[in-house]
């Protein structure tokens, strides 16, 4: 997290599910993105989540955490 702040991102997008990432993100100027744990990790699965992935983008706060 800390290597993602210090590079200047604002959000970062992942599938990490665990709590210790969701409390790591709060106290950060940087917000996430997460996919939902049960749509997979492989390209084709997380295709359909994309325009919504953009819109949450936009709109992501520093220190909030959003499952899409």
């Amino acid at each position: 997290m800390h290597a993602a702040v210090d590079a200047g991102f604002d959000v970062i997008v992942s599938i990490d599910q665990g709590q210790e990432f969701r409390s790591a993100v709060r106290d950060q100027p940087i917000a996430a993105v997460l996919f939902p744990g049960r749509q997979g990790s492989r390209l084709a699965d997380l295709l359909p989540l994309m325009q919504q992935l953009l819109a949450t983008i936009a709109s992501a706060k520093n220190g909030e955490v959003t499952v899409l």
